[in-house]
């Protein structure tokens, strides 16, 4: 198999070339070209056909919203979208989630360039994220495009006799963005783990409630899980399943990373959380992306007498989560995006 072909989209020439040296010191990747805004963006990759395309949001003017559907329509190529620690950025990045990126990631500031083990750890994250980006493209025009529609009212739910508990990791955001904004708001209450950086979270949550008849939002410490509620873990903090008379709720634990990837918040973290306090009266759904994060908690929940389910290959980003939890013998369904909002619309009061 060739390198990987990657189109760099950076404003910045210092970050441009920043960027290629990082991914060019990856024996399997490749930058074949950069652009310095959209407009040039658009003509080399009609040119040069890139495995993955890296794209700055500091771009003034631009329409990346836009930009993103346009690709996934004409010229499906993932897109890894990189964002400084800034509030303007992070929020520019969040008004693209559920809009065509894979993934996303924070680049580091001019000082922390400087320092070995920072650059170390933002170059194997890079490199990660466009391998993983570079196996999706199989499942990029599968990916429906959503036209924005404003969020009903949403009134107050009762507290939840069951909780579906979901895990993602690269090309969850998108996955996630088109199940949430589809279901009816009597649904039993749902608890997320996507593998996000901490900025990201928070916003996130925000744009999918946008859109949303769910009532979507970043988890908090105690928040009760009520039917028609979607919530999301913060970003560098697990979450768990808590019970008590009254009914389910959330703790947030930040206790040390999880497994081989480090992963916190954790898949399995929730997973086993809800196998112990819920068993069957959860639903476990593992979707896309790459690892083993949550295959071990599947089947916790699945042996608790959960009901399981794995997104399936074919409408997958990247297949590794789901495949790993159908290997254990985790998942009692394996279902597309599309099946999986049928089967959690199908429970909706």
């Amino acid at each position: 198999m060739g390198k990987i072909k990657v189109l760099v989209v950076d404003h910045s020439a210092v970050m441009r070339k920043f960027l290629s040296d990082v991914l060019m010191s990856a024996m399997d990747i490749e930058v074949i070209a950069t652009a310095l805004d959209l407009s040039f963006a658009r003509k080399k990759i009609k040119m040069l056909s890139p495995d993955v395309v890296t794209l700055d949001v500091n771009i003034p003017g631009e329409d990346y919203e836009a930009f993103l559907h346009e690709l996934i329509a004409d010229n499906p190529v993932p897109v890894v979208v990189i964002s400084s620690h800034s509030s303007r950025e992070t929020a520019r990045a969040a008004g693209i989630m559920g809009s065509g990126a894979v993934d996303f990631i924070l680049k580091p500031s001019y000082g922390e360039i400087s320092t070995k083990e920072a650059l170390m750890t933002f170059s194997g994250e890079l490199h990660e994220k466009i391998r993983a980006a570079a196996q999706s493209r199989g499942a990029m025009s599968l990916r429906p495009v959503l036209s924005p529609r404003p969020a009903a009212v949403q009134p107050e739910g009762q507290s939840s006799s069951m909780v579906i508990a979901v895990g993602a990791s690269t090309g969850g955001v998108e996955v996630l963005f088109s199940i949430l904004t589809a279901l009816p708001d009597t649904l039993p209450g749902i608890v997320i783990v996507q593998h996000m950086p901490v900025e990201f979270t928070g916003p996130f949550a925000e744009r999918v409630n946008r859109f949303s008849r769910l009532r979507v939002a970043e988890a908090k410490d105690g928040d009760r899980v009520m039917d028609g509620t979607a919530f999301i873990a913060p970003g560098n903090l697990h979450v768990r399943i808590g019970r008590d008379m009254k009914g389910f709720f959330i703790i947030l634990d930040d206790s040390a990373p999880v497994g081989v990837g480090r992963f916190k918040p954790s898949v399995d973290v929730l997973f086993n959380s809800a196998a112990a306090v819920a068993g069957s009266h959860a639903m476990g759904i593992i979707l896309t992306g790459m690892g083993a994060d949550g295959a071990k908690g599947l089947l916790a929940m699945k042996e608790a007498g959960a009901v399981t389910i794995a997104q399936d290959r074919k409408s997958s980003a990247v297949f590794g989560m789901p495949m790993k939890a159908i290997e254990f013998g985790a998942a009692t369904m394996v279902k597309s995006i599309e099946g999986i909002v049928e089967y959690l619309t199908s429970l909706a009061g």
